[in-house]
């Protein structure tokens, strides 16, 4: 009997793909936008770079593990049955950058911890553990930038 149910399962939607007509009210709206075009990565190789505060109570050794599993994660992902094919390696230096794209390439894809008074200063809301940021192309929706923000607020943060 389950069986039958699966034959017959549409498809499962767990987000909206952002697109560029617009931020939408919740990523797991009622109905994806369809309006404007689809972001996506004008390349494979993606690198991101550590602001230079770190993150309080982890050391860099352990900070630059965590993430490095993480973004592995993505080369086993797979849409419409095809890889992804993001490749996403940490920058050897820490950046001053905050957030928000550089005018030239490459951007730093800055990850960056917020104390709770930097993160009520820029009105991101309080109850979310980190948001993130990005810089597109409204003409054709490639993403030039990717700022992953975390909030202290909700810390302390720990593997």
């Amino acid at each position: 009997m389950c069986l039958a149910c699966l034959a017959f399962a549409s498809s499962a939607r767990a987000y909206c793909r952002t697109r560029t007509s617009g931020p939408q009210a919740s990523s797991c709206p009622d109905v994806c936008e369809s309006d404007g075009l689809p972001l996506a990565w004008t390349t494979r190789e993606l690198s991101y770079a550590f602001n230079v505060r770190g993150f309080p109570a982890v050391d860099d050794e352990d900070l630059r593990r965590i993430f490095a599993q993480s973004a592995s994660a993505w080369s086993d992902v797979l849409c419409d049955g095809r890889s992804v094919g993001l490749e996403m390696v940490a920058d050897e230096l820490y950046t001053e950058e905050e957030i928000g794209p550089r005018l030239e390439e490459p951007n730093d894809n800055t990850i960056l911890y917020y104390s709770a008074e930097q993160w009520e200063d820029n009105e991101l809301g309080n109850s979310a553990y980190a948001t993130t940021k990005v810089w597109f192309d409204t003409k054709s929706g490639d993403i030039v930038g990717a700022d992953m923000i975390f909030n202290d607020s909700m810390g302390p943060f720990g593997e």
